[in-house]
């Protein structure tokens, strides 16, 4: 919410009428903590004014009157001005709110196109502290509601009042019901993290941060959350994604030795295995909350699967020669089998990347080949390659359903 500063042809006083214009960050908190002046009554005189103003503790009132000879950030017609969303601008640091909202939408009402690269910079860091600030308003919202349906439930400990909250907040927002659930886990522990939610209300840090926030200290108690919380806001609003993440993980093991193996164990009731269609069409297969372990020795064996498949000619990215060895891994065929069939290979829209030699074998870098009967032949007629071949699957075991059940 904007302060107000009067203009130069106000009548005596501390306010103007209808040409106010704002003035500092300082005069959001006296209009936090002490109500707008200019929500005063018309018949509002002088003395009441004054009044208001001397009420005022003393290091707000100076910076209040300070302000008043600050340039204003609005031109003659009005309108927000762009340089005043440039670095060190008045709305640059403004709070998000409906004073800033007003600005923005202002200054881009005719477009992008007048906007400098650096007043540019400022509208996106502007709308970035509304999101947040919308985003802080809904988790009140949603924990109001979750707080009106405990009341009303006569078995508040109920684990069936969370999922009717979690339906009701899926039919209410169009979302489905993990997201809701999700959204839901995000408010509880918002509430417990107050300083967490007011950097996010005030657009310190964004929804993301805030959801790092939450989650990497879930493990904790609330007093040991909120210390840590406290000691990294700071430094979290210039910090992205992945480095609070880190800060907070240090943080957690430095108060908690044991919370991590907490969270591994509380982690693995949920392990699972997840299917869903990709924006392309395709379609996206992955295991969630799996030991570490057992996720580090398969991902070794895949690229490990991947160079076996490369050096016997199949064409493709290590990228993709890993997903071909997953899918072929998990349908239960060996690894070789995949010299065989050169459709299910991986293309990269070059005609050559598929192409095989007329009898069916694949060609292989050196121009040797590998026919179907598993025979290795090289490019001048030679012997059958065989033993080499075999030694190469030693280095890439073969997988199937036999491989799984020794």
């Amino acid at each position: 919410m904007a302060g107000f500063v009067a203009g130069d042809d106000d009548q005596p006083g501390l306010f103007g009428p209808d040409d106010a214009t704002p003035a500092s960050p300082a005069d959001e908190l006296i209009y936090l903590s002490w109500g707008r002046p200019d929500d005063a009554e018309p018949e509002d005189d002088l003395e009441d004014s004054e009044a208001w103003l001397a009420s005022l503790p003393p290091d707000v009132r100076a910076d209040y009157l300070a302000s008043a000879s600050r340039p204003a950030p609005w031109d003659r017609d009005g309108d927000a001005n762009p340089a005043a969303f440039a670095s060190g601008g008045f709305f640059d640091t403004m709070l998000p709110g409906h004073g800033l909202a007003e600005a923005l939408e202002q200054v881009t009402s005719a477009g992008h196109a007048a906007l400098d690269d650096d007043a540019l910079a400022g509208v996106l860091q502007g709308w970035q502290r509304q999101v947040a600030w919308t985003q802080a308003g809904l988790v009140m919202a949603v924990s109001a509601l979750a707080g009106r349906r405990l009341e009303e439930s006569e078995r508040p400990g109920s684990s069936r009042v969370a999922e009717h909250v979690r339906d009701e907040l899926a039919v209410e927002l169009t979302m489905t019901g993990r997201s809701a659930a999700r959204l839901l886990e995000l408010t509880a522990r918002l509430r417990r993290l107050d300083g967490v939610h007011d950097a996010l209300l005030n657009g310190a840090i964004d929804w993301t941060r805030a959801c790092v926030f939450t989650d990497e200290l879930a493990v904790l108690d609330d007093d040991a959350a909120r210390q840590i919380a406290g000691s990294l806001l700071d430094q979290a609003c210039g910090w992205t994604t992945g480095q609070l993440r880190a800060a907070l993980v240090r943080a957690v093991l430095a108060a908690d030795p044991g919370a991590a193996q907490r969270r591994k164990q509380a982690g693995r009731t949920d392990s699972r295995v997840e299917a869903w269609t990709e924006l392309s069409g395709n379609a996206a297969l992955a295991g969630r909350e799996l030991r570490p372990a057992d996720v580090i020795a398969i991902d070794a064996q895949l690229s490990a699967d991947a160079r076996w498949l490369q050096s016997h000619g199949v064409p493709g990215t290590i990228c993709q020669l890993r997903s071909l060895a997953y899918t072929t891994l998990l349908s239960g065929r060996e690894l070789a089998s995949v010299l065989d069939d050169p459709t299910g290979w991986p293309h990269d829209g070059h005609p050559e990347a598929s192409q095989t030699h007329g009898d069916g074998r694949a060609p292989l870098p050196d121009g040797t080949a590998v026919s179907r009967d598993d025979t290795a032949v090289p490019p001048d007629g030679g012997a059958p390659l065989r033993d080499s071949l075999a030694v190469s699957r030693q280095a890439a075991p073969l997988r199937g359903r036999a491989a799984s059940s020794t």
